[in-house]
Formats: C-alpha cells, sequence, structure tokens
C-alpha cells in the first residue's frame, strides 16, 4: 500500500503507518476492554499524582513507564515469537508474514529508541530552527510508536491469539521491575499511594490478560483441529455402489485419510517423548519467557498427541511463573 508524502511528514501518522499491524481491530472486545483500563488508569494516576507532582511530573511519569513498558514488550515479543515461529513450522504463508512483521515491529522500535537517545546526547535537538522542528516531530512520533506497539502488543496476537496475552502479562511484571530498579527515591508520592498505583496497574493487567487467554484458549479447543481424534489406523470408507451401471465393475476404492488436522497419536509407555516440553524444562534458566510459551505450547500439543514428558511442560511453566513472581516480588524490596 503507498502512502502520500504529507502522511509521512505527520509524525502521528507516520507512526501509526509503521507500528500499527494491517489487520488490527479496534472493534474487539477484549481489545475495547484493554483500552477502557488503560484510558481510565491513566486519569486515576493523573487525578492521584497530580497534587503531589503536579502535571508535568506527572507526564513525564507516564512517559517513563511507557518507555520501560516498550522496552520490555519489544523484548519479549521477539523472544515469545521467534519461539513460535520456530516450534510451529511450517507456517501458512499469511501467519509467516505476520509473524515476520511483528519482529520487523519489535526491532524497529529498538532503533528508533536507540537513534532517539542518541540524538538527545549529542544535542541535536538543541540546534535553533531545524532542530527545534526536528525534536517537536521526534517526540510525536515517539508517542505514536508507544501508543500503536503497546496497544497492539507489537502484533504478537496476529502470529497466534494466544501470544498477545503472554507478552502483556511478561511486559507489565517486567516494566514494574524495572521502575523499581531505576527509582532513584525523587517521587513525591507517599509510598501506600505509590504501591496502590503500581499494583492496580499490574493487578488491572495481568487481570485482563488472563480472561482473555483462558477465553481464547476456549475458542480455540472448539475448533475442529482440538477435536476428540480418531485412531490414525482406523480409515473411513464411504459406502458406494458395486456398480457403475451398464454391468461395469467399481474401480478399487482406496481409503481416504484421516482429517488433515489430526496429528498422530500414540499412546502407552513407548509414546515419543514431546520436544517443546523438553525445551521447555531445560530453556528456564536461559530465558524463562520463551520457556513458559514453550511449556504451554507443549501442554496443548501432548493432550492432542498423547506423547510423554506433561510433568516437564508442567514444570516448565511453573518454573517460569515463579521466577516471574520472584523478580516482581524482590523488587519490591530494592527501596
Amino acid at each position: 500500500m503507498r502512502y502520500l508524502l504529507s502522511e509521512y511528514v505527520n509524525p502521528w501518522v507516520c507512526g501509526r503507518i509503521a507500528f500499527r499491524p494491517a489487520v488490527a481491530d479496534p472493534a474487539k472486545p477484549f481489545q475495547r476492554l484493554s483500552d477502557w483500563r488503560a484510558r481510565s488508569g491513566a486519569f486515576v494516576v493523573m487525578w492521584l499524582s497530580v497534587p503531589y507532582l503536579g502535571v508535568s511530573g506527572v507526564v513525564d511519569d507516564l512517559l517513563s513507564n511507557s518507555s520501560y513498558n516498550l522496552a520490555a514488550g519489544a523484548f519479549y515479543t521477539i523472544a515469545v515469537v521467534s519461539a513460535y515461529w520456530v516450534v510451529a513450522q511450517p507456517l501458512p504463508q499469511d501467519k509467516a508474514y505476520q509473524v515476520r512483521s511483528s519482529l520487523q515491529r519489535a526491532g524497529l522500535s529498538f532503533v528508533v529508541t536507540i537513534a532517539l537517545g542518541l540524538a538527545v546526547r549529542t544535542e541535536v535537538f538543541t540546534v535553533p530552527g531545524i532542530g527545534w522542528l526536528l525534536a517537536i516531530w521526534s517526540v510525536i512520533f515517539a508517542l505514536s510508536m508507544m501508543w500503536h506497539c503497546l496497544r497492539w502488543v507489537f502484533g504478537a496476537s496476529d502470529a497466534h491469539p494466544l501470544l498477545g496475552p503472554i507478552v502483556t502479562t511478561m511486559t507489565a511484571f517486567t516494566a514494574l521491575a524495572i521502575d523499581q530498579i531505576l527509582d532513584t527515591g525523587g517521587d513525591k508520592r507517599p509510598a501506600n499511594l505509590q504501591t496502590l498505583i503500581d499494583m492496580g496497574a499490574l493487578a488491572s493487567v495481568c487481570l485482563l490478560a488472563a480472561i482473555e487467554f483462558f477465553y481464547i484458549s476456549y475458542k480455540l479447543g472448539k475448533e475442529p483441529s482440538s477435536l476428540p481424534l480418531r485412531d490414525p489406523l482406523s480409515v473411513h470408507t464411504p459406502r458406494r455402489p458395486k456398480h457403475l451401471g451398464y454391468g461395469l465393475p467399481h474401480p478399487p476404492e482406496r481409503p481416504t485419510h484421516r482429517h488433515r488436522h489430526s496429528p498422530p497419536v500414540h499412546v502407552g509407555p513407548d509414546a515419543p517423548m514431546n520436544k517443546l516440553a523438553i525445551f521447555g524444562a531445560a530453556g528456564v534458566i536461559i530465558c524463562w519467557p520463551a520457556s513458559l510459551v514453550l511449556g504451554i505450547w507443549a501442554l496443548r500439543q501432548i493432550a492432542r498427541t498423547g506423547e510423554r514428558g506433561r510433568w516437564l511442560a508442567i514444570l516448565a511453566v511453573a518454573s517460569s511463573a515463579a521466577t516471574m513472581l520472584t523478580i516482581c516480588m524482590a523488587t519490591a524490596y530494592v527501596k
């Protein structure tokens, strides 16, 4: 799709072109709930914080939190979507395109953030005239990038619907941890008010992500690909007449293949070990976000195929969740 030059000159529109997924649908139920939660949460935070920080302080706090969310979200999007790309091969052409687009958005957000940081350090924006105009354009573009990247989770849900809630939850925990670690004590708000704001935002994000995750899992479980499978050795031979007419015999019948979505079913102690469960259990130490995704994926795959490794998958999910909770609780005592 081609865009007019005026659309690239407008920084907000340019950010929307670069970072909003092409299939983004703001009318989706959970997208509406997420928008309502974000806007109402921002209003509550401003209402509670303005008496202590002032308007400029609140804006700085919101921008810093958004930058933490952007960095964490880009990292987890690259990790989780890359893991999905590896384990879900071969992917259909449209899904492969969505995966590549999501990775490109996450990588581009990193590049833009680094470029803006270098521009600030080199004092490019302090040049009279062109520097000021470039600074205004860059600030609006950065706001557009944050808004569209965080609102659509870098398009991770387009690769697979379950990836969006997973990335959102990981991003919320990590952004809170980064905020606690980098806190220099300059926040003038009371400690109990700051804790209420942080924990309230984290709880609302995680609750909405959990509801979306289980709802999507239920909907996916109703699809034909997740229905109980037949015995792979049994075939379906339709009842057909023995003769086609005029005394000619019917050609030999060939057994039809089983459903194209049905994976092989393995039963008994000789069933093979699920590879995703092995990678998930082994990846807890290396990258626990990817281990969490692999563990959940392995549980769904084992339920369909009957492979061994269910306890390894549960171990991967439990260890990753415990790691996430430990990081969050540890950063609460950094102060």
